[in-house]
């Protein structure tokens, strides 16, 4: 669904663009794809506690039939003549998606805590797997359907999809018993503000944020930047945007595996995908510091280090928000999973909706390539936190001193030498 959106957003704008100058502004127009994030980042942590008394299994068919809906009716509203009519239709039909964007994750993912309860980063890397799957060929199948049948054809081939794919998953998912949550996961809208006083899960939100921050503020200007100084077709510039997404399909479930047979721990792997995102940053443009000459082959490359560390950065955020909070005594895994759910797609939906926005600004008030040097920075900042945060963890963790033990053990000495 995203992928038909990014391939049809520049044939919608120029097309709204070119009818009407005075209606229809580039900001309203991009508002209308921003707009979902925004409402994803809003309701994400609102709805958990409601999510939670419905029920996994249910809420993924329902939400899933739910976006084939919208993704229908969506494909019709090019017919609707009346300017401010079409753009409160379209602001409608999003603001929608992306709640039931948020039901769908938050169900996907307690059913995943449900089902593999010790396999959770290999679980969460696998969505992200599928979504980049996604990302990389929706683009491709969405202009093919649009050479052969216009701006309806792609988005009425998605909803029957998604409609078919609804009424399967009612024979196939499991049928978890959600009557199991606890009171805890039921009173989970009021844990989400409990959970705020952790700092710790700012951090871990502030990577997440990040991650989908750098990728939507560098989409948009990176495909600009193809153009404008190497005179790339649209297909070469599709070509490295598929090279991203097929990269970073395959890098979830690999590191989620790795993570879950501990080989390597959670924030190592974040503070790896940090790095490797600002490297990827850096080669896109690439900066003057790097001693590069501007090169369409380096910033092809680019897209792989990107890939991997956005990867490796949102792959990790739900298991580590996961051990955040449990380490905090907030609860089990499976008590946790609609309020981590709520807490990863948060942050993950603002860097989305914030991230083109703040990428063209950037860029033109600076060249390409020293925007995403001070994007960079964030990433090195975090990536800092983050391999402090883990040693911080590993020194307690390795301290042999506890300071309840010698306690203990004083008083029992104690009572121990004083007469009957």
């Amino acid at each position: 669904v995203a992928g038909f959106y990014c391939h049809h957003g520049q044939h919608y704008a120029d097309s709204c663009l070119n009818q009407d100058q005075s209606a229809w502004t580039r900001a309203s127009v991009g508002l209308v794809f921003s707009i979902s994030k925004f409402a994803e980042f809003i309701f994400a942590p609102v709805l958990v506690s409601e999510l939670s008394n419905v029920g996994s299994t249910f809420l993924t068919v329902l939400t899933t039939l739910g976006i084939g809906g919208t993704l229908l009716i969506f494909g019709f509203v090019v017919y609707i003549r009346d300017w401010k009519t079409f753009l409160a239709v379209c602001y409608a039909i999003r603001i929608v998606q992306g709640i039931l964007t948020v039901g769908n994750f938050v169900a996907v993912y307690a059913l995943l805590v449900t089902i593999l309860p010790d396999n959770l980063s290999f679980a969460n890397g696998s969505i992200r797997g599928f979504a980049g799957f996604g990302y990389a060929v929706g683009p491709l199948i969405g202009g093919s359907l649009y050479d052969v049948g216009g701006f309806v054809l792609p988005f009425v081939v998605g909803s029957v999809l998604l409609f078919a794919n609804g009424v399967l998953l009612i024979f196939v998912l499991p049928n978890v018993d959600m009557e199991a949550v606890s009171k805890r996961a039921a009173s989970s809208e009021v844990k989400v503000l409990q959970t705020l006083k952790v700092a710790w899960i700012w951090v871990a939100m502030a990577t997440l944020f990040s991650a989908n921050f750098m990728s939507g503020a560098l989409e948009p200007e990176l495909a600009l930047y193809f153009h404008r100084w190497f005179t790339t077709s649209a297909t070469v510039t599709g070509l490295a945007f598929f090279l991203f997404g097929i990269v970073y399909a395959c890098t979830g479930p690999s590191v989620g595996y790795i993570v879950d047979r501990g080989v390597v721990t959670i924030r190592v792997v974040q503070g790896m995908g940090l790095l490797l995102a600002l490297l990827g940053a850096l080669m896109s443009g690439p900066v003057y510091f790097l001693g590069w000459s501007r090169s369409l082959a380096v910033s092809f490359l680019a897209m792989i280090p990107l890939a991997i560390g956005e990867s490796f950065i949102i792959t990790m955020g739900g298991p580590d928000i996961t051990v955040t909070l449990s380490e905090s005594g907030f609860g089990t895994p499976h008590e946790l999973r609609y309020v981590v759910a709520g807490l990863t797609r948060a942050p993950l939906a603002l860097g989305k909706a914030c991230g083109p926005v703040a990428g063209s600004v950037i860029v033109s008030l600076v060249t390409y390539p020293s925007g995403v040097a001070l994007i960079g920075l964030l990433f090195l900042t975090l990536a800092l936190v983050v391999f402090a945060r883990g040693l911080i963890s590993i020194l307690i963790a390795r301290c042999p001193c506890k300071m309840t033990a010698p306690r203990s053990v004083e008083g029992e000495e104690l009572m121990e030498s004083k007469p009957d």
